[in-house]
């Protein structure tokens, strides 16, 4: 009819405009004319990475909480043993005692002069710490 507009082919599946081509197997065939679900997969996905990425920071808190953790131990015990080392008593036996009241163990501990030096373990994190009159 005079006045019609002209009628437009159909839209080509590929942006290119090239011919299509069948897919190549069935279960192809169903993933190409079927994207439903894709959001989901996608969701999916990002769900997994923002689990792994704070799993990550809890691990890495974790690891500078037990540094801090085994550092205090080992500056309470330091002090602790000085103190003592001073007053003419046990050093390290007093490092000990604190060590483990702080959840930690003593590794190793140097009485040198009235210095006390005290290596511990908290978490299995390790931390050393030096103290005395002279220090």
């Amino acid at each position: 009819m005079p006045g019609d507009w002209p009628r437009l082919p159909p839209p080509s599946p590929h942006r290119s405009g090239r011919f299509h081509q069948p897919p190549s197997s069935p279960w192809r065939a169903a993933i190409v004319r079927d994207d439903r679900g894709y959001a989901t997969v996608l969701a999916a996905g990002v769900i997994v990475a923002l689990v792994a990425l704070v799993s990550v920071v809890v691990y890495g808190s974790q690891l500078l909480w037990d540094d801090h953790r085994a550092q205090v131990a080992a500056d309470a015990a330091a002090l602790a043993g000085a103190y003592e080392a001073y007053v003419g008593r046990d050093g390290c036996a007093a490092a000990r005692t604190i060590t483990s009241r702080n959840g930690g163990t003593v590794t190793e501990c140097i009485v040198r002069g009235g210095d006390v030096t005290v290596a511990t373990c908290v978490g299995g994190r390790q931390a050393l710490s030096t103290a005395g009159p002279t220090r």
